[in-house]
């Protein structure tokens, strides 16, 4: 049964049942987004996808552009705490925390925005402020620490920092898809790559120091 039938219930009876159809709805158009793109989308293709009638879709979002964007704003995911004590360990574990699977759907999302965001900036602002942003922060708040405990260098603005280890994560991502597909040694040399550059000299010298030791010895 799709859940255009199901949406015929009793109203007292229906409410579960169409918040089921909104969150076909939701992924519907996340969906179709990461395939084809906000300008060939089209809100029959999403209602089709998501087995309800046009109608349903238009009571709750009248443009197809805010059904992109509180799809995107759905798609929000909570950043985790990770504070490991050190900030390429902070990295690692940021970067394995999110699964191949959604890794790949905002991948091509992003992709999408990308490419269309000279004619349709209010998505690409969506895109940004819901999938970029939080995980800026949270890296931001990465370097503070980092900067604190004497890891890496206080001469370079903690911002600058972020997009300096942020660029190379995102370039191997969203144009060489390596990183969240990789295995694990491939994105921690990408880590290790930026941060070996960022170190304070006492660090780089810990380093050097334990350039043979144990495996455990690194930024």
């Amino acid at each position: 049964m799709t859940l255009s039938h199901q949406e015929n219930t009793p109203k007292g009876a229906g409410r579960p049942r169409s918040q089921q159809a909104h969150q076909a709805i939701i992924q519907a158009a996340l969906e179709i987004l990461a395939e084809v793109g906000f300008e060939s989308m089209s809100m029959e293709e999403v209602a089709a996808w998501a087995g309800v009638g046009k109608a349903t879709i238009y009571r709750r979002w009248p443009s197809k552009v805010e059904l992109v964007i509180d799809a995107l704003q759905h798609f929000q995911e909570e950043i985790p705490i990770i504070d490991t004590g050190h900030l390429r360990d902070d990295l690692i574990a940021m970067i394995h925390h999110f699964t191949p699977e959604h890794a790949s759907l905002m991948e091509n999302i992003q992709r999408r925005a990308l490419s269309e965001m000279k004619n349709h900036p209010e998505i690409h602002a969506a895109m940004h402020a819901c999938l970029v942003e939080p995980r800026l922060e949270a890296v931001h708040q990465f370097i503070l620490r980092a900067q604190a405990r004497g890891e890496i260098r206080t001469d370079i603005s903690d911002r600058l920092i972020v997009s300096m280890v942020m660029g190379p994560l995102f370039y191997q991502t969203y144009l060489l898809k390596k990183v969240s597909h990789s295995t694990p040694f491939q994105a921690e040399e990408v880590v290790d790559a930026v941060l070996r550059g960022l170190a304070t000299d006492r660090y780089l010298q810990r380093i050097r120091t334990h350039e043979n030791g144990s495996s455990d010895d690194h930024l």
